[in-house]
């Protein structure tokens, strides 16, 4: 979980470098959130946030593959070598899967924070989880092919928190609305 809790400071520390609320980390089974405040943010900041998390995975894992090599060469310890390469592999992969163009992860939210670009917050989410909801298909049918229960597992915990994702942005949307309009009839 240390890697996972590295990736998650990354969000944290960009969202803090943009002036946006942190409300904690919590690490799950299948990985970990930075809980940030991502209402009404612009696309910029969307960005930064959701791309702060793989990139401190890559330079883990470039680092860690560094010290591989290094380690690899100068004949250090083989259990030492076989531990960094692990780091690096983790990395890599929380990297890469973290990259997929789904909700809730960054690479969903980079998706929607580009399409915040020529959308409103509420259509740009629509069509990210679109994107998801598409993508979901494909891993779950895989997982029912090839018989993998954890991708099953996880093409459904995917499904539900990018129906989540759009529920609560348009929760936010109407809440937003009405405070606007009570606050314009006083």
């Amino acid at each position: 979980y240390g890697s996972v809790l590295v990736h998650e400071c990354g969000h944290a520390i960009a969202a803090e470098k943009n002036n946006v609320a942190v409300n904690g980390i919590t690490l799950w089974v299948l990985g970990g959130v930075a809980k940030i405040e991502l209402k009404n943010i612009t696309s910029r900041k969307e960005l930064e946030i959701a791309v702060a998390g793989p990139i401190v995975s890559v330079v883990i894992g470039v680092t860690a593959s560094t010290l591989t090599i290094i380690t690899a060469v100068a004949s250090g310890p083989e259990l030492l070598t076989l531990y960094v390469l692990l780091v690096a592999i983790l990395n890599g992969s929380i990297a890469v899967f973290n990259l997929l163009p789904v909700f809730p992860l960054d690479g969903g939210r980079i998706l929607r924070a580009s399409l915040k670009q020529k959308y409103d917050h509420v259509t740009a989410t629509k069509y990210a989880v679109k994107v998801t909801q598409g993508s979901v298909v494909v891993l779950f049918i895989y997982g029912v092919t090839s018989i993998e229960p954890f991708v099953l597992l996880l093409s459904v915990f995917v499904y539900q928190q990018s129906k989540k994702e759009l529920r609560q942005t348009v929760e936010n949307n109407r809440y937003d609305k009405h405070k606007k309009a009570v606050t314009s009839i006083l």
